[in-house]
């Protein structure tokens, strides 16, 4: 952390960064006053109070910084890309100053047209570019980008407006066609499939009944034919003595 300033009650502040000449100020009771607030003022402050008597403590401050909203540049957009792909937050708007690109609170980046895009925070740190008209390109989408952006856009006579994003993230899958098939021929194979099993089934089941039906009345017929004989052998002579 960056040694920035020294307060005491009753003294004028101590000013030790000259990010922040002139726009510190003190209260009777050592209280720091910050002025002129931008984005680059949010983050963590730490506040090392030196006490008579009951010796040092420490007070951590979270600072955050909201914009305040100009004029909209137009309707919200609704951009979207994919897992580990790029997307751009395009803006319309002419004579552009600069911009400060926002996600929730945090200001990411800032872009110019014509210059190189200055990151703000590591997390994008080698996944942000510009496009020659000042637009946002983040490389490399993650589900953790996915949110909604604030473009801060500073116009050179017309003053500030500003464009908001929605960025929503896809999985890759999504963006695949699904698997397609004929359902009428594949069920129509199917069925005739079956249908052909089905049929061969039937003509075996038919074949072992026709077989059984002709062993049986063979069967009869000789047994019959068996009776018969044994009769004609054993039936007595008409003649007489």
């Amino acid at each position: 952390m960056r040694h920035f300033a020294t307060t005491e009650p009753g003294k004028p502040v101590v000013v030790r960064q000259k990010l922040y000449k002139e726009r510190l100020d003190v209260t009777a009771d050592g209280s720091l006053i910050i002025t002129n607030l931008s984005r680059e003022d949010q983050g963590i402050y730490k506040a090392n109070i030196l006490r008579q008597t009951l010796g040092q403590c420490t007070q951590l401050y979270d600072l955050k910084v909201y914009s305040v909203l100009g004029a909209s540049c137009g309707e919200r957009r609704n951009v979207s890309g994919i897992e580990g792909g790029d997307v751009t937050l395009p803006v319309d708007q002419t004579e552009i100053r600069d911009i400060s690109w926002v996600i929730d609170t945090r200001l990411i980046a800032t872009t110019e047209p014509g210059n190189p895009v200055v990151v703000k925070e590591k997390l994008y740190n080698g996944r942000l570019d510009v496009t020659a008209d000042g637009s946002l390109i983040i490389t490399n989408l993650s589900r953790e980008d996915q949110g909604i952006y604030t473009a801060d856009i500073q116009r050179q006579r017309s003053g500030q407006c500003t464009q908001i994003y929605y960025l929503t993230v896809y999985d890759e899958k999504f963006y695949k066609p699904l698997a397609t098939r004929n359902i009428i021929e594949d069920d129509k194979k199917l069925c005739d499939n079956f249908l052909g099993r089905k049929r061969k089934r039937d003509y075996i089941t038919i074949n072992i009944v026709r077989l059984t039906l002709s062993a049986c009345v063979l069967l009869i017929t000789c047994c019959v034919f068996t009776h018969h004989m044994k009769t004609e052998v054993m039936k007595p002579s008409g003649d007489s003595d």
